[in-house]
């Protein structure tokens, strides 16, 4: 696809992070949408074009109109490499690793090349049997506003509790990922005490992880090309709200063809 290409060219750069963040790519537009989303309506709109079997230079009068029908609240497609605030989807490659196997990732950093940094992201869907009321008993404030939050299990890597936000604005000690997603360590837990008693968020826009997925650079790059990992851009919502059981069904059927495909596949069984 020339848009996914042309719209790829503008994503982040690991080599290049400073200039990344100060161009109008990580900027909002005036309705308050990410890059992203125009993006993927360009991509919607590119699809819808290719189904009539029209080309693409005939509809342009109509891309406006096309666009805000095409795109849903919830939405995902392919793009050709790894980016912040892309996930990356497991393949069927990986059936027979439990750790990844069916596992939705947010990319939260696609390393830097400059500072010696890998990329790093987190599970989506792997919930974990314990609330936070549980992992931290003695924290009656935390306890008080988010008591019976999931937590979720971020991946292999050590690390203490790690808290995804979905939110409107930056917040002090939380780094944006994309535009409205947020991450923070343990040391975020009381900024969002305080977001919960300020009625500035509600528990329901926190998500919160043990663990973390990272790579050294260079391997996730040939991870994908060997075909371990599908690599998508979607909708901010599918990172905190939503069912975590299904999203790995849900991602791949929303990228469409061959994903689509993908995700009515049984998963590979390596034992009897």
């Amino acid at each position: 696809s020339l848009v996914v290409r042309a719209a790829q060219n503008h994503s982040n750069d690991p080599s290049d992070e400073k200039e990344e963040k100060e161009g109008p790519e990580n900027s909002s537009d005036s309705q308050g949408t990410d890059w992203r989303a125009f993006r993927a309506r360009l991509i919607a709109n590119e699809r819808s074009v290719e189904e009539q079997d029209q080309p693409s230079t005939s509809d342009a009068s109509k891309a406006p109109e096309n666009f805000a029908k095409s795109l849903g609240a919830r939405w995902a497609h392919p793009i050709l490499k790894p980016e912040a605030g892309c996930v990356l989807i497991a393949t069927d490659k990986l059936d027979e690793l439990s750790i990844f196997e069916r596992t939705v990732i947010i990319l939260l950093s696609a390393g830097s090349s400059k500072g010696n940094e890998g990329p790093f992201g987190l599970i989506l869907n792997r919930p974990l049997p314990h609330v936070l009321k549980d992992i931290r008993p003695q924290d009656q404030a935390l306890a008080e506003a988010f008591g019976e939050s999931q937590v979720h299990f971020g991946g292999p890597l050590v690390s203490d509790l790690i808290l995804l936000l979905q939110g409107a604005s930056a917040r002090k000690g939380y780094q944006e990922v994309v535009p409205g997603i947020f991450y923070s360590s343990a040391e975020g837990l009381d900024q969002a005490v305080s977001m919960i008693k300020d009625k500035a968020s509600g528990a329901e826009d926190f998500r919160f992880f043990f663990g973390y997925a990272g790579w050294a650079i260079g391997q996730l790059e040939r991870e994908v090309e060997d075909g371990y990992w599908c690599v998508a851009a979607c909708s901010t919502n599918l990172f905190i709200s939503g069912s975590a059981a299904n999203l790995w069904e849900e991602v791949l059927k929303l990228m469409g063809g061959q994903y689509a495909e993908l995700s009515k596949k049984p998963k590979k069984r390596w034992f009897k």
